[in-house]
């Protein structure tokens, strides 16, 4: 009986060990999602709009040989359905990309994003959000950028309550003279703002 005691303790350091041990993932061919090899459970990578709010513990790890990544838990989100990297990238294992364009946006918050993103200000006035997303989403007007640099350049982080647990971003450009803009990383659609609606997020008096 000792002895077997005496093995159980050796072993349990092992065992334990075991069930902490990270799950492995392995990456699609193209390079655009990765399937849980324990659960089998495939994650598509979200567009580059999409970061997670916050991470969590630590889910997997990438096959050797692939991009070193390492995947977490998401605050507020199934680990079934959501994971996020250490650059805060998204994997959905649902179907399609998340219904910005329907959801309910509670909040703007107006970030510098560079390696993390820092909140300068919010808005969270309900005619401001509307007039914004009808212009983004609607029938704003196309436009592209000005070759200049921008003197203001900002990241619109859109918090919804159907998605609590992701950022929704939009780049903000303004430049000297007042012209603004909001891009798409990704697609490359640029809008172009009214003076009044840009002054909702960096006013111009705030570019002096």
């Amino acid at each position: 009986m000792r002895r077997v005691f005496v093995l159980l303790f050796c072993l349990l350091p092992l065992l334990l060990f075991s069930c902490a041990k990270p799950h492995t993932m392995r990456a699609d061919a193209d390079g655009f999602g990765y399937t849980d090899r324990k659960s089998g459970v495939h994650y598509a990578v979200l567009s580059t709009a999409f970061t997670a709010a916050s991470k969590g513990e630590k889910f997997a790890e990438s096959e050797k040989g692939a991009l070193s990544l390492e995947f977490y838990t998401v605050a507020n989100a199934d680990p079934a359905l959501w994971l996020t990297d250490q650059y805060l990238h998204l994997y959905y294992s649902g179907e399609g990309q998340p219904d910005i364009e329907n959801a309910a946006i509670t909040a703007i918050l107006v970030c510098v994003r560079d390696a993390i993103a820092v909140e300068f200000s919010r808005v969270e006035d309900v005619e401001s959000i509307a007039a914004w997303r009808a212009v983004w989403f609607g029938a704003g007007e196309t436009a592209e950028l000005p070759p200049e640099k921008a003197a203001v350049v900002r990241t619109l982080q859109c918090v919804t309550a159907e998605y609590p647990m992701l950022y929704y971003c939009v780049s903000f450009y303004r430049y000297e003279g007042g012209d603004a803009y909001c891009f798409d990383r990704e697609s490359g659609r640029v809008v172009r703002l009214s003076p009044e609606l840009a002054n909702t997020f960096v006013t111009a008096e705030a570019m002096t």
